[in-house]
């Protein structure tokens, strides 16, 4: 994993392309779009899609993380009531500082992005080995 910072406009596909994050538990898809590998240094952004029924692991980060639900439906669940809220296209997430989430997916799948701020990287150590 590289850490060099890059300095400059970048202009990224939000998409399939990415480094792929071991954070689904189910049938689904999750990348790392801008991360610490490419450059980034306070940010990250994680493109997800999860299939009908299929949930992220639990996850939990030192920092906050935003989301934004770009389509289908689903839930965010959290170790804070209410346990579970629902989520549809145009829904925005926040997370705070420590907080234990996973999202899941209903009918139809659930499509996101967002992740973190700054960049937690425990989702990156799987990249070390």
């Amino acid at each position: 994993m590289s850490s060099s910072t890059v300095n400059g406009v970048q202009v990224l596909k939000l998409g399939r392309k990415g480094t792929e994050l071991p954070i689904i538990d189910g049938l689904g898809t999750a990348r790392a779009v801008i991360w610490p590998g490419m450059g980034a240094t306070e940010r990250c952004i994680n493109y997800v899609e999860l299939e009908s029924g299929s949930s992220t692991v639990w996850l939990e980060h030192a920092t906050e993380a935003v989301y934004y639900v770009m389509s289908g439906t689903g839930t965010v669940h959290g170790d804070d009531a209410p346990d579970e809220w629902p989520l549809l296209e145009g829904s925005i997430v926040h997370i705070g500082d420590g907080s234990r989430y996973r999202f899941q997916a209903q009918e139809g799948g659930l499509t996101f992005f967002g992740g973190p701020c700054p960049t937690d990287p425990a989702m990156f150590e799987h990249l070390a080995n």
